[in-house]
Protein backbone atom coordinates (compact mmCIF):
# COMPACT_ATOMS: atom_id res chain seq x y z
CA UNK A 1 0.00 0.00 0.00
CA UNK A 2 2.57 2.77 1.15
CA UNK A 3 4.61 2.74 -2.08
CA UNK A 4 1.99 2.10 -4.11
CA UNK A 5 0.04 5.10 -3.22
CA UNK A 6 3.15 7.29 -3.82
CA UNK A 7 3.78 5.70 -7.17
CA UNK A 8 0.43 6.51 -7.77
CA UNK A 9 1.64 10.32 -7.65
CA UNK A 10 4.50 10.03 -10.16
CA UNK A 11 2.53 7.84 -12.95
CA UNK A 12 -0.33 10.76 -12.33
CA UNK A 13 0.59 12.20 -15.98
CA UNK A 14 -0.56 8.98 -17.54
CA UNK A 15 -4.42 9.25 -15.97
CA UNK A 16 -5.18 12.92 -17.77
CA UNK A 17 -3.89 15.53 -19.51
CA UNK A 18 -2.84 18.81 -17.85
CA UNK A 19 -0.77 21.44 -17.78
CA UNK A 20 -0.27 21.52 -14.08
CA UNK A 21 -0.68 18.45 -11.30
CA UNK A 22 -1.23 19.37 -7.98
CA UNK A 23 -0.60 17.17 -4.84
CA UNK A 24 -0.99 16.66 -0.94
CA UNK A 25 -1.16 14.16 1.61
CA UNK A 26 -3.34 12.25 2.74
CA UNK A 27 -3.67 13.73 6.00
CA UNK A 28 -3.47 17.70 5.10
CA UNK A 29 -5.85 19.63 5.00
CA UNK A 30 -6.61 23.08 3.91
CA UNK A 31 -7.35 26.02 6.37
CA UNK A 32 -8.41 28.38 3.74
CA UNK A 33 -9.72 27.88 0.53
CA UNK A 34 -7.16 27.25 -2.72
CA UNK A 35 -7.62 28.84 -5.68
CA UNK A 36 -5.73 29.19 -8.94
CA UNK A 37 -4.62 32.66 -7.77
CA UNK A 38 -3.58 30.96 -4.46
CA UNK A 39 -1.52 28.47 -6.31
CA UNK A 40 -0.13 30.61 -9.03
CA UNK A 41 0.45 33.77 -7.40
CA UNK A 42 0.91 37.30 -9.61
CA UNK A 43 4.19 38.62 -7.45
CA UNK A 44 5.67 35.40 -7.88
CA UNK A 45 5.94 35.55 -11.74
CA UNK A 46 2.87 33.49 -12.42
CA UNK A 47 4.86 30.24 -11.04
CA UNK A 48 3.95 27.83 -8.11
CA UNK A 49 5.99 28.08 -4.81
CA UNK A 50 7.72 24.88 -3.54
CA UNK A 51 9.21 25.60 -0.30
CA UNK A 52 12.50 23.48 0.81
CA UNK A 53 15.24 23.96 3.53
CA UNK A 54 19.01 22.76 3.50
CA UNK A 55 18.76 20.72 6.14
CA UNK A 56 16.62 17.39 6.95
CA UNK A 57 14.38 16.19 9.89
CA UNK A 58 14.94 12.73 8.96
CA UNK A 59 17.83 12.06 7.42
CA UNK A 60 16.92 8.72 5.54
CA UNK A 61 15.08 11.01 3.22
CA UNK A 62 18.00 12.39 1.84
CA UNK A 63 19.52 9.05 1.52
CA UNK A 64 16.98 8.56 -0.75
CA UNK A 65 16.89 11.06 -3.02
CA UNK A 66 21.19 10.37 -3.20
CA UNK A 67 20.43 6.79 -4.38
CA UNK A 68 17.49 7.39 -6.73
CA UNK A 69 19.04 10.77 -7.89
CA UNK A 70 22.73 10.89 -7.29
CA UNK A 71 22.39 13.95 -5.78
CA UNK A 72 25.27 14.81 -3.45
CA UNK A 73 23.25 17.06 -0.73
CA UNK A 74 19.30 16.93 -1.53
CA UNK A 75 17.27 19.46 0.51
CA UNK A 76 14.33 18.83 2.17
CA UNK A 77 11.02 19.53 -0.05
CA UNK A 78 8.19 18.02 1.81
CA UNK A 79 7.59 21.42 3.90
CA UNK A 80 4.61 22.85 2.62
CA UNK A 81 1.88 21.45 0.66
CA UNK A 82 0.15 21.85 -1.42
CA UNK A 83 2.89 20.64 -4.40
CA UNK A 84 1.84 22.34 -7.62
CA UNK A 85 4.18 21.53 -11.00
CA UNK A 86 4.05 21.01 -14.57
CA UNK A 87 2.73 17.34 -15.45
CA UNK A 88 5.61 17.16 -17.56
CA UNK A 89 8.05 16.64 -15.22
CA UNK A 90 6.51 13.79 -13.91
CA UNK A 91 7.92 11.89 -17.00
CA UNK A 92 10.97 13.30 -17.03
CA UNK A 93 11.42 12.64 -13.20
CA UNK A 94 10.87 8.64 -14.29
CA UNK A 95 13.45 9.16 -17.41
CA UNK A 96 16.14 10.21 -15.31
CA UNK A 97 15.88 7.75 -12.89
CA UNK A 98 15.15 4.72 -15.45
CA UNK A 99 18.75 6.28 -17.07
CA UNK A 100 20.67 6.28 -14.18
CA UNK A 101 19.48 3.00 -12.96
CA UNK A 102 18.81 1.17 -15.96
CA UNK A 103 15.32 0.52 -14.99
CA UNK A 104 11.38 1.77 -14.59
CA UNK A 105 11.39 4.02 -11.59
CA UNK A 106 8.91 1.52 -10.29
CA UNK A 107 10.78 -1.49 -10.88
CA UNK A 108 13.93 0.73 -8.74
CA UNK A 109 11.22 1.86 -5.97
CA UNK A 110 9.87 -1.84 -5.54
CA UNK A 111 13.10 -3.43 -5.70
CA UNK A 112 14.93 -1.26 -3.21
CA UNK A 113 12.48 0.03 -1.25
CA UNK A 114 10.18 -3.21 -0.59
CA UNK A 115 10.35 -3.16 2.83
CA UNK A 116 8.21 0.74 3.11
CA UNK A 117 10.93 1.46 6.20
CA UNK A 118 15.15 2.29 6.62
CA UNK A 119 17.36 0.39 4.59
CA UNK A 120 21.23 1.01 5.63
CA UNK A 121 21.74 1.27 1.66
CA UNK A 122 18.94 3.40 0.27
CA UNK A 123 17.05 5.26 3.30
CA UNK A 124 13.38 5.74 3.12
CA UNK A 125 11.20 6.59 -0.13
CA UNK A 126 8.69 10.15 -0.54
CA UNK A 127 7.80 10.39 -3.85
CA UNK A 128 7.82 14.24 -2.78
CA UNK A 129 10.97 14.85 -1.82
CA UNK A 130 11.87 12.77 -4.85
CA UNK A 131 9.96 15.18 -6.93
CA UNK A 132 11.24 17.95 -5.01
CA UNK A 133 14.71 17.50 -5.44
CA UNK A 134 14.60 16.48 -8.92
CA UNK A 135 13.22 19.52 -9.92
CA UNK A 136 15.50 21.69 -8.37
CA UNK A 137 18.09 19.99 -9.75
CA UNK A 138 17.22 19.33 -13.33
CA UNK A 139 14.33 21.93 -13.92
CA UNK A 140 14.45 24.94 -11.33
CA UNK A 141 13.16 27.70 -13.81
CA UNK A 142 9.95 25.53 -13.66
CA UNK A 143 8.53 26.59 -10.51
CA UNK A 144 9.13 29.80 -7.38
CA UNK A 145 11.30 28.37 -4.83
CA UNK A 146 11.13 29.38 -1.51
CA UNK A 147 12.74 29.18 2.20
CA UNK A 148 16.02 27.75 -0.20
CA UNK A 149 19.04 29.82 -0.83
CA UNK A 150 19.34 30.49 -4.33
CA UNK A 151 22.47 29.41 -4.37
CA UNK A 152 22.55 25.63 -3.11
CA UNK A 153 23.42 23.64 -6.11
CA UNK A 154 23.73 20.14 -5.76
Amino acid sequence: GYLHQQLANLYADRFYASEWVMFTDMDATFDHPVTPATVFPKELKWLPQWACKATFGYPPYAQSVSFLLGAPRPMDCMTQLPFVLPTAALADLRAAVSKKHGRELSTVVFEEFHQGCNTTRTGVFSQFQLLGNFLRMYQPSSLFWVGAPADVRF
